[in-house]
């Protein structure tokens, strides 16, 4: 899961973390999900249950001095409750809060806490994505180096993408800021602490300019060679939820795009494939598209 963004085809909204509140969400999301969402009603179950989060714990996975973690836990559970996710539909907005319950037991020095089933269907996660995600970002300083590197993670495929100002903006959850302080205190620090982290992924980014005002910035970074779907990883059916975090042809198929023929088509370079993805989002949008296969399937015949 990756809150803060906007999900293709949906007018879903996660509110903004700050850095200790993103770790706890975390935390709290890899306990929860014991068991995939194919597996129903345990998946279900497990959101009724009340989970502990210990400061050791918290200390030994993001690698932050144990004294501090007392306090961490305590004020980030008081601001973690009043989260929300914001559902935009033509009728109006929804509101569905993140956590049900969050308890600090200042005896015991734990925390207590819950996360809201009203989630769920707005949840696409797998119990070796929470579980192996949370140690990727364990040692990020800063929450907008997660964020940008969270959006990136769903281009590796194609090993690029390119945004607004005012998209990253979005993406990484900031208000509006003069570009050269943008740049100074956020981008080139996130670009850093990825690389220092993940140095093999190379990345950089170059400014793009509309007369002499920096309008759009390309990200490139080294692509994965994978190609074919991971069968443990997806299901053959259009699900509510696109997130940002996983392979292209895993969110062609989350629009509706059958498994097969998505697999069928992966011999095309991942640029083709990421315009049609693009361009199949937009259609959705506006409610043009009955089915999703075929539209897919003709825009990569007729050369899109």
């Amino acid at each position: 899961m990756n809150p803060n963004h906007f999900l293709p085809g949906l007018n879903i909204y996660f509110p903004n973390f700050g850095l200790n509140e993103y770790r706890l969400y975390s935390l709290v999301l890899s306990k929860v999900i014991k068991f995939d969402k194919s597996d129903e009603k345990n998946f279900i179950r497990s959101f009724f249950e009340t989970h502990i989060v210990t400061p050791k714990e918290f200390s030994e996975i993001f690698k932050v001095p144990i004294n501090h973690c007392y306090k961490i836990l305590k004020n980030s559970s008081k601001s973690l409750i009043k989260k929300t996710i914001t559902i935009k539909s033509s009728s109006g907005e929804q509101y569905i809060t993140i956590c049900s319950i969050a308890k600090y037991n200042t005896e015991k020095h734990y925390l207590e806490i819950r996360l809201s089933h009203e989630i769920i269907p707005h949840l696409d996660v797998t119990t070796r994505y929470v579980k192996s995600r949370i140690y990727e970002i364990a040692n990020f300083k800063s929450v907008y180096s997660i964020e940008l590197y969270e959006f990136m993670v769903s281009f590796r495929s194609l090993g690029k993408f390119r945004l607004s100002i005012e998209e990253l903006n979005f993406v990484l959850g900031i208000k509006k800021v003069e570009y050269g302080d943008f740049k100074t205190r956020i981008l080139i620090p996130s670009v850093n602490a990825i690389n220092k982290i993940y140095p093999k992924l190379k990345l950089e980014f170059t400014e793009i300019k509309t007369g002499r005002k920096v309008t759009e910035i390309e990200f490139k970074f080294k692509k994965s060679k994978t190609k074919e779907l991971d069968e443990k990883k997806i299901e053959n059916k259009k699900t509510s939820l696109i997130t940002h975090e996983e392979d292209l042809r895993i969110r062609l198929v989350k629009l509706g795009v059958e498994k097969k023929v998505v697999n069928k088509y992966s011999k095309y370079s991942d640029e083709k494939l990421n315009i049609a993805y693009e361009k199949l989002v937009n259609q959705i949008k506006t409610g043009r598209v009955k089915n999703p296969t075929a539209y897919f399937v003709s825009l990569m015949n007729k050369g899109l």
